[in-house]
């Protein structure tokens, strides 16, 4: 977002003036100032104050830091943890190497230009491949938080059209359809974006070396005026509506699901209340994120495109301010969305653990891993009411034995629900069968954020080789807050 960026339209991408208030012997002046001072009356001053350039500096640098730490722990434990590799998690995977790349490829030279907004000192090559990489995934950042508030919607208002269509095949062709359609729509800017001299020297004509920037000539203006129409319709106005729907859907759903749990169960009434308000507090959140981080790019870009050629000092200072808001809560969007999306999830705080622990050389055995991490999290994925047999109680596991090695790892072994405390098994007593619409029980990828109950539910047979038969038992499924 600085004077050469083309992602952002700052106010050097048009040929403007700014209104001479005394323009008699306004050419006069032109020729007796210096290239310096010339540069300085047309392109602005090469840097803001030392202090804006210090604060706006520190701003950025902790931005880096911890936009870039959160994203790569978010892919990392994605990849390196199978139980995290759902569909949903996929998304967030692509949401994660979107905004590293925004970080990495964008933010560090956007600081440079704090320091130094012009001369452009990385070249026409760079100055290309900055335009497509800025462009190309911003749409796939917003594109990906799309697609995931669809699934969230999908999986908690329709749970049995998301048990149907649930693949991972399907969500990795959806992501790659994302970057392929960010991509193609991204093409314009770097074919349009090209390093060139701003000015010329008033006295013998000849282009100023120190006015070299990084933007769209002018004979290109219009067409990529309409693109930034286009761009703001589809990857602001059209998401931001779709989500806002989208999560009044999902609020309005576990509304209703926590009024129906507080009428059948008396005395965890309160709790699913307070759990529906926290959780959808946590979707407010992510929309008014979304809102504040890329309004601010878009409203800069429309001012810019649809204000007058002339500009009066104040306009410039306001355009300047824009300018630079804009630009921090740009790169801002893509350092909450690990938070907003990861760091609240217990599942990805479990998994985090477990992905450190490894790294230091505690890790455990596949199989310990799998059923620890069951027990932690309750995971309900039942397929539909248990057969009479399946009532029956299953024998029982040896936590303890597990933990140290000692259990015998046999074909078709039995899992029980097993309680982890006595708060828990006073609470067993409250649990109940939760049915959908057609009274089947429908799956569910999100996890119970509740410490008192810790219960060891379905195990899918991809998640763990080395557990061949698990008994599915029956759940109460609380109303989810990893969303």
């Amino acid at each position: 977002m600085n004077a050469s960026d083309t992602g952002n339209l700052s106010s050097t991408h048009f040929h403007w003036s700014v209104t001479d208030t005394n323009p008699s012997g306004g050419g006069t002046m032109l020729y007796n100032m210096t290239d310096e001072e010339y540069l300085l009356s047309k392109m602005g001053p090469r840097r803001k104050d030392m202090l804006s350039v210090v604060c706006l500096l520190a701003i950025y640098c902790f931005i880096f830091v911890t936009g870039v730490v959160g994203n790569v722990c978010t892919a990392i434990v994605i990849v390196r943890n199978r139980y995290m590799q759902t569909t949903t998690d996929y998304y967030l995977c692509s949401l994660a190497i979107s905004d590293i790349l925004i970080l990495v490829s964008c933010l560090p030279f956007e600081a440079y230009s704090i320091w130094q907004a012009y001369p452009f000192s990385f070249g026409e090559v760079f100055c290309i491949g900055k335009a497509l990489l800025t462009e190309m995934t911003s749409y796939a950042s917003v594109l990906t938080i799309t697609a995931f508030t669809v699934e969230r919607y999908i999986a908690i208002c329709h749970p049995l059209m998301s048990h149907k269509i649930a693949d991972l095949r399907r969500s990795v062709l959806i992501i790659i359809g994302i970057w392929t359609v960010s991509f193609l729509i991204a093409l314009p800017y770097p074919v349009h974006t090209r390093t060139l001299f701003y000015e010329h020297s008033p006295t013998t004509g000849k282009p100023l070396h120190d006015s070299l920037v990084c933007t769209i000539p002018p004979e290109w203006i219009f067409e990529m005026t309409v693109m930034f129409q286009i761009s703001t319709f589809l990857f602001f106005i059209v998401p931001m509506t779709a989500i806002i729907i989208l999560y009044v859907l999902i609020a309005i759903t576990l509304r209703r699901t926590a009024l129906n749990r507080a009428n059948s169960e008396e005395s965890t009434g309160g709790h699913h209340s307070s759990h529906t308000r926290r959780v959808v507090r946590m979707l407010v959140a992510v929309v008014v994120a979304f809102f504040f981080c890329w309004a601010p790019f878009h409203t800069q870009r429309l001012y810019t495109i649809y204000h007058a050629k002339q500009w009066t000092p104040f306009e410039l200072e306001v355009q300047s301010h824009l300018f630079y808001i804009s630009g921090v809560l740009y790169f801002v969007g893509s350092t909450v969305n690990p938070f907003l999306y990861n760091v609240m999830c217990k599942r990805y705080r479990q998994a985090f653990k477990e992905t450190l622990c490894s790294c230091c050389g505690h890790r455990k055995s596949k199989y310990q891993r799998s059923l620890i991490y069951y027990y932690n999290n309750m995971k309900s994925t039942v397929r539909s009411h248990s057969s009479p047999e399946n009532d029956k109680q299953p024998e029982k596991t040896n936590l303890n034995n597990i933990n140290s090695g000692n259990s015998k790892r046999e074909t078709n072994y039995p899992v029980t629900s097993k309680l982890l405390s006595n708060s828990v098994k006073s609470h067993a007593a409250h649990r109940h069968e939760q049915k959908s619409r057609d009274g089947n029980y429908a799956d569910n990828e999100y996890h119970s954020d509740n410490e008192d109950v810790k219960l060891l539910t379905y195990l899918p047979l991809n998640k763990a080789t080395n557990v061949d038969t698990v008994v599915p038992v029956k759940s109460n499924v609380t109303t989810p807050t990893c969303l």
